[in-house]
């Protein structure tokens, strides 16, 4: 496993941790800043 694939995976559990935290709405705002910090 490389350090990008680590990255990627460790992006997709924050953003479904934010997803059940916080809801759909603030999880829709999370994602797009973590579209741009790719």
């Amino acid at each position: 496993m490389t350090t990008l694939h680590f990255a990627l995976i460790y992006l997709v559990i924050v953003n479904v941790v934010t997803f059940f935290v916080y809801g759909v709405e603030d999880n829709e705002i999370s994602f797009k800043q973590i579209g741009k910090m790719i």
